[in-house]
């Protein structure tokens, strides 16, 4: 699943949490899960920035990373005081809303920067619970005009601090050293494969598979905290 991820991650610049946090919350919980998505899916940004930072928009990325920091805490008190039923269930909310959100948000409207503040907002708290801050930014660059390009490399520019920060706040996930690492190269494996699919696999195929894999594992999810909450 993580090199199916990073392969979409790779191609269309989105995606990768969107793809592994539903299965790897039900492989791991809800907090370990997350962790897991967010130490591999900080890699994947690492990698992708490192070839291409000269081409990031870091002042427009720093307008929606910084008031993702300053929500963080509130995300993080959220998690701890949070059972594991009830993780699940945020976990899966935000999935199928986030989801949702990326579906249903108009192309063919436009925003300005005034709405900034909220979105990176919205994205630092789904962050730190979820992993899943990928689709606000995503209506976001939709809806202010946001050339796919620009914005597919300057994101990987916000998705590096706010996984930094929620590691920070949340520690790191309770998995064996090997095991994690490997996760890790199973990043690099799915970014070179992306790269070499790219050249005949449209952005738009990879999305569609992005969102049939995405919708599964966050309706998965879903039940999963429902059935254990009911319990």
């Amino acid at each position: 699943m993580i090199v199916v991820a990073a392969t979409i991650h790779r191609i269309t610049g989105m995606g990768f949490a969107l793809c592994a946090t539903p299965i790897l919350v039900l492989l791991y919980g809800p907090h370990d899960g997350v962790l897991v998505v967010t130490v591999t899916a900080m890699t994947a940004s690492a990698i992708m920035l490192a070839s291409r930072w000269r081409t990031v928009e870091w002042r427009r990325a720093a307008t929606l990373v910084l008031p993702g920091l300053l929500i963080a805490p509130l995300g993080a008190i959220v998690t701890w005081h949070s059972p594991q039923a009830v993780l699940l269930l945020v976990v899966g909310v935000a999935a199928v809303g986030a989801l949702l959100a990326a579906s249903l948000s108009p192309v063919a409207t436009t925003a300005g920067r005034g709405n900034a503040v909220l979105v990176g907002g919205a994205a630092g708290f789904l962050h730190i619970t979820s992993g899943l801050s990928g689709p606000p930014l995503v209506a976001h660059a939709m809806k202010s005009g946001w050339p796919h390009a620009s914005f597919a490399i300057t994101v990987q520019a916000i998705f590096l601090p706010l996984s930094a920060s929620t590691l920070l706040w949340r520690g790191l996930p309770e998995v064996s050293g090997p095991g994690l690492l490997l996760a890790c190269a199973a990043v690099a494996v799915g970014l070179f494969a992306g790269s070499v699919a790219s050249r005949r696999i449209t952005a738009r195929t990879a999305r569609m598979g992005m969102l049939v894999m995405a919708w599964a594992g966050a309706v998965l999810v879903l039940l999963r905290g429902i059935w254990e909450l009911a319990l």
